[in-house]
């Protein structure tokens, strides 16, 4: 079984929203229940799949990632479809705007990483994706050259925000993931096929969609 989703944001509603308005994790501000940035005729295209580590492959597993309301609901989820204590990934894709990688690795928390923070936190995964606001990015001594072993002065300002080495171990670095954001951000299909290319789930990936 597998899942990959093309969803729309009914009536542009925000997960949770009540009545209440949330918290922006960016600048703390309140998010209205109804967000016209998000409206299109009430629909905004989403791309969901979740992938778990099964020894040297992938496999696609069918959870419905837009059923979780907070960080810990998708975690939870991407444990139940986990095979022992390897990796899941979630993934997910607004149209031509951003995309978010969620990983746990068994009881581990999760960590998460979103090429642009502000775009995320305005759609209906913004609760859920809000705890990447709370990661230190931290600093990379590779960063301080480049390949030719001069100085590179970082950008002053980042759109994303989480945890960029989590897949690290995967063949991804944290200095390759930033750079791929920071070149090809306006493409966040394009990143993720190039990441997915490296990590060994590109082609499930594009015949997911």
């Amino acid at each position: 079984m597998f899942t990959s989703r093309r969803s729309a944001a009914p009536g542009c509603r925000l997960r949770g929203a009540t009545g209440s308005a949330g918290r922006n994790p960016v600048d703390g501000g309140p998010l209205s229940p109804w967000d016209p940035d998000r409206c299109h005729d009430g629909h905004v295209a989403y791309f969901t799949a979740v992938l778990a580590r099964v020894g040297s492959s992938w496999k696609a597993r069918d959870v419905e990632v837009s059923d979780a309301v907070t960080l810990d609901d998708l975690a939870d989820a991407l444990r139940a479809v986990a095979v022992d204590d390897q990796p899941v990934l979630a993934v997910v894709e607004h149209e031509d705007d951003w995309f978010a990688l969620v990983r746990v690795d068994g009881e581990d928390d999760p960590r998460v990483f979103v090429s642009d923070l502000f775009a995320a936190s305005r759609s209906s995964y913004g609760e859920v994706l809000a705890p990447a606001a709370e990661t230190d990015p931290g600093s990379d001594d590779e960063d301080a050259d480049d390949e030719d072993g001069e100085d590179v002065k970082a950008p002053a300002v980042t759109a994303w925000a989480g945890e960029t080495d989590l897949l690290d171990d995967l063949g991804v670095s944290g200095r390759s993931l930033r750079r791929l954001v920071e070149d090809q951000g306006d493409d966040p299909g394009s990143v993720l096929a190039e990441v997915g290319d490296t990590v060994g789930f590109g082609e499930m990936l594009e015949a997911l969609r």
